[in-house]
Order: C-alpha cells, then structure tokens, then sequence
C-alpha cells in the first residue's frame, strides 16, 4: 500500500530511489545543521510511513543482516572518534605541509596539541607542528616543540632523527650525536636511522666511525641488501673496503634488483653533495634498466646540475619520449637548451618530430612543443 491506495511497482521503486538518493545527499550537505544520523533517521521513517517498506520487513532486515549494520556502526564511530581527535584536521595539515605551504600548516597545527583529547593525539599533533615549523626555517621553534615528546616513553626513533637533523642545522653537533644515539637505542634495526646516524659521521669527516655503526647493524642483519649497499657506500668514502661493486652483488644475491641497488647509491651520494658519483652511479643503473623514466628523469637533473648540457638535453629528451607528461623534465629541458646556446629550440613551438617518439633520429627534429605549452 502506498498512502493506503494501490501504487504502481514502477512508481514504489521510483519514490524509494528518490527518498535514498534525497537522504544520502543531506547526509553530505547536512542542511540547516542536522545531524547525520537525524537526517538518516528521517529517510527511514519516510520510507515507512509512505508504506514503501513494510515494518515487518525492515525488521527481518534488520535481525538477517545485524553484522553488516554493526559494521556500518563501527565505522562510523570510529570516523566520529577521528573527527573529535583533530585526524582529519592533521591530515589537513600534512597535505598543505607537502605542498609547501607551511604557514598555513603553522596556522592550523597551531592550537591541536592543547585541544588534543589525549596524549597520544596531542604528540601526534606536536610532531606535525615542528617539521612544519622547520619547514617555515624557524628550527628553533621547531626543536622548542619536538623536545615536548622526546621524553615520552613511546617516542619513535624519527622523533630523535628529526632533533638530531635540526641539531645539526644548528651546529650543536654534540647534541644531534646525543639524539641519534638514542634514536639507535630506540630502533637499532630501522634503515633510516642507521643511514642517519652514519650522514651524521661524514658530514663531521668521520667515515671509519660511519663504517662501524653499518657494520654492527650488519651483524644484526646479515641479509638486509641495503645495508650491504650502505657498507659499499661508507667503505668508498672510507678509502677502505672491496668497494661499492662488489657489496651490490652481495646485495643482489639477497634479492635487491641491481639497478635499484645502483639508483639507491646514487642517492646516497646526491644527499652527500657528491654529484659526479651519483650520476657514475645512475649510469651503471641506466646500464640495466635502459628506458627506466625515473632514472633518466634523475640523471637529467644531475646532469643539467654539473653543467653537462648537451649529455643533459639527451638524456632528459629519451626521458620525456617515455613519460610524454613529465612537467619537471621539459622545464629541465627548456633549461638544458638554453644553455647550451640553443634558446631556440626551449621556446618555440612550432615543429613537430618528424618521427616517432621512440625513434632514435627524433633528436635532432624534435622542437618540443610541449616546453612552450602548445603541444596537445
């Protein structure tokens, strides 16, 4: 019965379609401030006063599928917990943080740890604040903050990285050495906090020291292929070792692809400041995975970086050929012709390459429309 009259099936289905699709909507835009659940509520009542679902049925509903009801129900509670926590607020935060707008992630973070319902959340929140506050450059805030949870019983090994890096940036070298120590204490297994604590030996021009803490992570973790590649690594600046070539072979036979291996080294050696070793080492990993577009887009960069233009304009040029998207690499591109004298060729736009992409000739023919934003 609809309105105690017979209805049509079409017209039921149809009003039902309706009332769903008009409660789910309220649900999203919540007008006039209702709550989601009174909104809901009303649907349902809706449905059963219009006679389109009997009261016997929902109820049978209701006891057949009770474990999918209560599913809904926990989920919900724990979306409710996590609004009232400030979750959605933080991930808010980390997202402007990333996009490199720290003082709006400042602005927001702010107030979260006071407003925190609990201490786990309030050092959740605390953290977030003092990597966007180092992000601002205002280090010392950011340390001010960070010291706030470093006494806690359950501060992860990043929390002392994070101290020891601002130490660092600081020149308080004693103290970052006394963060990372901990940090080792705390999580002596954690690859980061190994290559951390050995960043933190060559930048103070002590690689023997950096060798020794990779080789007693080693003992720990004798199959672990990074730390293999991270031996290689320290040995090499160390003067000492079999060298880097042969620790990778060690890594590949505890499964780590060689390549990989060999693009990893080449980021130890960037973050180093070592450039010439990092792009011999993308050389050797482009060796194995020839049309890899992350490799080549890397090898671009440090190309362009060393004022290898020319070997730059190639490289990035087989890049693109195999992303056709990589914003960053026809900027670098643009750049590259540049400067090499070919100003021409990163600003107009009006030559397409005669063949195609993955043809080797296109080189010489390819004007790159795309630098100058005309290409579709």
């Amino acid at each position: 019965m609809f309105f105690f009259f017979p209805a049509p099936e079409i017209w039921k289905t149809g009003l039902t379609c309706l009332i769903g699709l008009a409660t789910l909507i309220g649900i999203m835009t919540r007008p006039f401030r209702w709550n989601e659940a009174i909104i809901a509520m009303v649907g349902a009542a809706v449905l059963l006063l219009l006679g389109l679902i009997a009261p016997a049925d929902a109820f049978l509903t209701l006891i057949r599928d009770w474990n999918t009801f209560l599913f809904f129900l926990g989920m919900m509670g724990l979306s409710a917990l996590a609004e009232a926590a400030g979750l959605f607020d933080w991930l808010a935060v980390q997202a402007a943080r990333l996009a490199g707008q720290a003082e709006e992630a400042i602005d927001l973070l702010d107030p979260l740890p006071a407003e925190a319902p609990g201490p786990g959340l309030a050092a959740i929140a605390i953290r977030a604040l003092a990597r966007a506050l180092e992000l601002d450059g205002r280090r010392k805030d950011a340390l001010e903050q960070i010291a706030k949870v470093l006494d806690l019983e359950d501060a992860p090994s990043e929390d002392f990285v994070f101290a020891a890096d601002v130490r660092s940036m600081q020149g308080d070298f004693a103290a970052a050495r006394d963060a990372l120590d901990r940090a080792l204490r705390v999580d002596p297994d954690e690859l980061a906090v190994i290559y951390a604590s050995v960043r933190y030996w060559l930048r103070a021009k002590r690689p023997d020291e950096a060798v020794g803490d990779v080789e007693h992570a080693l003992r720990r973790r004798p199959v672990n292929p990074y730390l293999h590649v991270l031996l290689g690594f320290v040995d090499t600046a160390a003067g000492r070792g079999p060298g880097l070539d042969e620790q990778i072979e060690r890594a590949a036979e505890f499964g780590l692809d060689a390549s990989e291996a060999w693009s990893w080294a080449s980021s130890l050696s960037e973050d180093q400041g070592d450039l010439r070793s990092a792009a011999n080492a993308l050389d050797k990993a482009l060796k194995l995975s020839p049309k890899d577009p992350g490799l080549l887009a890397r090898q671009g960069a440090i190309l362009l970086a060393l004022g290898q233009y020319d070997d730059a304009v190639h490289v990035l040029r087989r890049c693109i050929r195999r992303t056709k998207s990589d914003v960053d690499s026809f900027r670098r591109l643009a750049e590259a012709l540049t400067a090499s004298g070919r100003p021409e060729k990163a600003l107009t736009g009006a030559i397409q390459p005669p063949c195609g992409w993955d043809d080797p000739k296109a080189d010489e023919a390819e004007d790159f429309r795309v630098v100058a934003g005309t290409r579709g």
